[in-house]
């Protein structure tokens, strides 16, 4: 089991793996998902 944390986007909350605590996202926003990336590289989560 792992734990997750979260972070709020335009009144949204969405979680994110525990891992990733600690650093910056990028996050693009589309009408039916989000993508985010971790440095340059894409982050899935």
């Amino acid at each position: 089991m792992t734990s997750a944390c979260g972070f709020r986007l335009r009144k949204v909350f969405y979680t994110v793996p525990s891992r990733l605590i600690g650093h910056r996202l990028r996050v693009r926003l589309y009408d039916d998902r989000l993508e985010l990336f971790l440095g340059g590289c894409h982050a899935s989560a």
